[in-house]
């Protein structure tokens, strides 16, 4: 005869082992996922970020291009191709009547828009190369988004923007309209954290960067996504910032303001809430001499009261800035059309 106490007693002790050892493994595999992102995380921090800008494999496939013209100039939008950098577009705006000689390059780091869109308020412009960069960032991206905007794929895209910029203007190289030893970068909100980067990377590449705009930036990435009061919910921000802080060392403005050479204009604003006070100061401090620094009263560019007319004050300051300094050709009369708008959207 079976005795069934005896059989079912055992049944109790082995649930009990089975839950005891599923336990062991998956706080085993947890332990290895944690050591694991740690020592990723500590791996990143070691990079040398300069390093850790992926570059063109050489000169950039040309792929596809439209035009538009406008006005007294022709907006040539361009697309290329890299095994590396995957898709480059930018919009090249040149004279309709081209000058006899090579003329100064312009490049435009603005807002979350297309290179076209981020150009297209400025008129006048003269007999100057305006690069219109569009970021390899899907449209709708924010960091108001969340994880969402720090995912790897985020990453890569973000940590190709020097090198794309910088085959940019090898691409230019081979034009005979293009002086690429007569470079100017306009850096505006989004644009200014991205640039020191985007000036090390060209200098280091023979394409020095004469004169700089920094308008609307700081220093700290960490801290700025941290401190976004678009970004929800409120108890992921330290978290974000910490991912932020670690994923986007290599475009850390810190780590590449004190290898530049040239003249810089920095613009801030007296009521910003998108860049903290005291990353705005950083990169003030940090921003190599000669410099020159103004602050505009109000909001960040994006969130003044009346955009267009602030844009029109940052952009006329830029320009009044390069024609002093003789940066660009005709700059004194250029201006921009107030009834525009903004090219940097809210972030």
């Amino acid at each position: 005869m079976v005795d069934l106490s005896k059989s079912s007693s055992g049944a109790p002790q082995s649930l009990k082992h089975f839950l005891w050892h599923g336990a062991l493994l998956l706080g085993g595999i947890a332990l290895t996922g944690v050591v694991l992102l740690a020592g990723w995380m500590a791996w990143l921090a070691l990079q040398d970020p300069l390093a850790a800008l992926p570059r063109a494999e050489g000169r950039l496939t040309f792929e596809r291009e439209s035009q538009v013209l406008r006005d007294d100039r022709l907006d040539r939008r361009m697309v290329f191709s890299d095994p590396t950098l995957k898709e480059v577009r930018a919009t090249i705006s040149l004279p309709a009547q081209l000058p006899g000689g090579p003329m100064p390059v312009i490049i435009v780091l603005g807002g979350m828009r297309t290179g076209i869109e981020n150009i297209r308020p400025i008129q006048n412009a003269g007999d100057n190369v305006l690069i219109g960069y569009d970021w390899p960032l899907p449209a709708d991206v924010s960091i108001s988004g969340g994880l969402n905007a720090l995912s790897f794929d985020m990453r890569d895209r973000a940590l190709s923007i020097p090198g794309q910029v910088e085959a940019i203007l090898s691409w230019l190289d081979g034009q005979p309209w293009a002086d690429t030893q007569r470079v100017s970068l306009l850096g505006y909100s989004l644009g200014a954290m991205v640039a020191p980067s985007v000036q090390r990377v060209l200098a280091q590449a023979g394409h020095p960067v004469g004169w700089t705009v920094l308008a609307y930036g700081g220093t700290d990435l960490g801290d700025i996504v941290a401190a976004n009061p678009h970004l929800r919910p409120d108890w992921a921000k330290p978290l974000l910032g910490l991912a932020a802080d670690r994923l986007l060392i290599p475009l850390e403005p810190a780590e590449h303001l004190a290898h530049l050479q040239g003249r810089f204009l920095l613009l801030d604003g007296s009521a910003d809430r998108i860049i903290p006070a005291a990353s705005a100061a950083r990169l003030r401090a940090l921003t190599p001499e000669p410099k020159t620094a103004q602050t505009l009263e109000g909001d960040h560019m994006s969130l003044a009261a009346d955009q267009a007319t602030l844009l029109a004050e940052i952009i006329g300051r830029s320009r009044s800035w390069l024609a002093t300094q003789g940066a660009v050709n005709g700059a004194e009369s250029a201006v921009i059309s107030s009834s525009s708008s903004p090219s940097v959207p809210p972030q």
